[in-house]
């Protein structure tokens, strides 16, 4: 997941392209990986980290 933190903080990737680059075909089973790991959504995540 921290790979996958790396690739949102780019802004190169969307959200989908984060997920398959970290090998999860399912995005809402990388959505919940990354919530659980940093307790927000990675859409929000990217949000926080633009402001």
């Amino acid at each position: 997941m921290h790979y996958a933190e790396q690739l949102l903080l780019t802004g190169r990737y969307t959200i989908s392209e984060v997920g398959y680059m970290v090998s999860m075909s399912s995005q809402s089973y990388f959505r919940k990986c990354f919530k659980d790991e940093f307790h927000v959504n990675p859409s929000d995540y990217q949000k926080q980290v633009k402001s």
